[in-house]
């Protein structure tokens, strides 16, 4: 039996009225509870969000579950699973689908409070197309010789891949020797049934944390990332978990755990972060490209004051998409001066040169938000992201937090979209031209702001004879604004904006 999940959009942000816009900026409420959209997937024609508890302590039960969204990212289904414990997932990869029988696979953990203790243990379910749950499986300690003895069990599953054979590959810490802390990253391999085909307990020289992994469907093999002498190094493993090479691609000095992976055909795309120094607090971002067959680094670059610890979570996420025309998106958590953690997106070249990045918040940046955090994208058909993640705003609400989904253009716009640029190491930002269009207009002409706007603005349009024609007033906070020109006679026209005391765009368009 199916539980619903009462949930609320709200629209904080109306879209263009560009009827084939359909960019928009939702917060998501339910209550009571801590929320969070922590992972989305995209299956045929529809998008799947897992809600869940984003790791808020002394919680004795929170449910999670999963949302179904048609194109047009209506719900259109929904399942609430509560086990009478708090369900927790990294926002990772931790849900995936397998498409040859449309089921869905979730790996996370569970917590158990045990008097002023509290202990972790591994959780997996596997939901049919309808999501409804065919079966659960909890993990106590994955090393057999402390499973049975182990009372104080600390395992963390935090990805999980299907496999083109159907199987389940999943990633986790675990503490090896029962002490309080997970020192150890390991690998599972099931059957669709949830049958342990076998286990991989990697040494403990390598730093624990295993955030991720990816699969390599050439040979059955896939690629992960462990931090090996301080330094983060790439590693390819065989269908069994052996490793069969690696390649370093961040060698600074003080590198920390969190990372992200995406393999592209010949090419793996690894993420990294880390500081210049003990005493510098930003946090840098590395990405390098590495050449799975030559087994090298193409290039590698670093975007300085883009990335922050979460929060919230155990660690910051950083996900990364391939666009259709070979481009390089990066979804993360930054941190902007007088705002605060916000969801970002970083948009890289093939060759790793910045083209655009855009943070995102979703009432007109209020600086009093705590943080709005991201935790998942996927690319959409039309070339657009869809973004999730998880908000705290003590005006809405003073304990618990709110999920929000954030769906942009190809180019990152969308309704509470601003714009920041990497200009010599520093984050600035950036007050972008208006679009025009249509091109040529004929009775209406639509600008477009990609950010918005916090003061009057005066339109003034002037045909080639310098008479002016038309002169407006543009409300503050639109990011969309139409004039009508059905009386103007065809042919260019000049358009300035300004403040009244600033000039800010001065350009030309045509009526038909």
């Amino acid at each position: 039996m199916k539980n619903i999940i009462n949930i609320v959009f709200i629209l904080l942000f109306f879209s263009s009225t560009n009827a084939q816009d359909t960019t928009f900026n939702k917060l998501i409420h339910s209550y009571p509870g801590t929320l969070g959209i922590t992972s989305i997937l995209k299956f045929q024609d529809h998008y799947y969000c897992l809600i869940i508890n984003v790791d808020t302590p002394n919680l004795q039960t929170e449910p999670y579950g999963i949302l179904k969204l048609d194109n047009t990212f209506t719900i259109v289904d929904s399942n609430r699973i509560d086990i009478g414990h708090p369900v927790i997932q990294l926002p990772l990869r931790g849900f995936d689908v397998n498409p040859s029988d449309s089921s869905f696979i979730f790996a996370g953990s569970i917590h158990y409070y045990i008097g002023s203790q509290i202990i972790e243990r591994g959780y997996i379910a596997k939901f049919d197309k309808n999501l409804d749950t065919l079966w659960t499986k909890e993990i106590a300690h994955p090393d057999t010789s402390y499973a049975d003895t182990c009372q104080t069990p600390w395992l963390v599953l935090n990805d999980v891949k299907v496999t083109p054979t159907g199987k389940y590959l999943i990633a986790g810490n675990y503490n090896h020797q029962c002490g309080w802390d997970r020192d150890r990253a390991f690998l599972i391999l099931m059957n669709a049934n949830g049958t342990i085909i076998w286990q991989k307990f990697f040494n403990p020289v390598f730093q624990p944390e295993i955030r991720g992994v990816e699969l390599d469907n050439s040979d059955s093999g896939f690629y992960c990332v462990f931090r090996f002498n301080s330094h983060h190094h790439l590693y390819k493993l065989d269908k069994h978990g052996n490793i069969e090479w690696s390649v370093p691609y961040n060698q600074k000095p003080y590198v920390a755990q969190y990372y992200g992976i995406k393999a592209n055909e010949d090419i793996i795309i690894a993420t990294s972060v880390y500081r210049v120094s003990l005493q510098e607090s930003i946090w840098r971002l590395r990405v390098a490209c590495i050449n799975k067959q030559t087994q090298t680094v193409v290039w590698a670059k670093d975007f300085h004051n883009n990335i922050v610890s979460s929060i919230f979570l155990r660690g910051e996420t950083k996900i990364i998409e391939f666009t259709k025309s070979g481009n390089i998106a990066i979804g993360m958590t930054g941190y902007t001066i007088n705002v605060g953690n916000r969801p970002r997106l970083l948009m890289l070249s093939p060759n790793g040169d910045s083209l655009w990045c855009r943070y995102y918040s979703y009432e007109i940046d209020k600086p009093d938000i705590m943080a709005m955090e991201f935790h998942d994208m996927v690319l959409c058909d039309d070339g657009g992201f869809l973004l999730g993640g998880t908000l705290y705003d003590p005006e809405l609400d003073p304990i618990f937090m709110k999920a929000w989904l954030i769906k942009t253009d190809s180019n990152g716009i969308a309704p509470g979209a601003y714009t920041i640029s990497v200009e010599e190491h520093t984050i600035l930002i950036k007050r972008e031209p208006p679009v025009l269009y249509p091109v040529p207009a004929t009775d209406l002409l639509n600008i477009r702001f990609q950010e918005f706007l916090t003061e009057m603005l005066f339109i003034e349009v002037f045909n080639l004879s310098g008479q002016r024609v038309l002169h407006e007033q543009i409300p503050s906070f639109d990011t969309e604004y139409r004039i009508n020109i059905h009386d103007l006679p065809a042919g260019t026209y000049v358009i300035r904006l300004s403040t009244g005391h600033e000039l800010l765009y001065n350009g030309k368009f045509v009526k038909r």
